[in-house]
């Protein structure tokens, strides 16, 4: 997620985890949405790309929230 997302790396990844679980959850909204509007095979595949790795991180800060 860093890799692909420089707001995250450089500020949200700095925030509690509640606020970078819900930034996560509104780019995968965002991003779904823009996919679902976008013909450009390329700006698709770097949504999809996006998307897997915004599901990856959460699926990190949930567990790390267990802990």
């Amino acid at each position: 997620m860093v890799e692909l997302d420089d707001i995250y790396a450089k500020a949200i990844s700095h925030l509690p985890l509640s606020t970078r679980l819900e930034y996560c959850n509104r780019l995968i909204s965002r991003s779904k949405f823009d996919f679902d509007h976008v013909s450009c095979r390329e700006k698709r595949k770097q949504l999809k790309t996006l998307i897997k790795s915004t599901l990856t991180e959460i699926s990190k800060l949930k567990h790390e929230s267990r802990y």
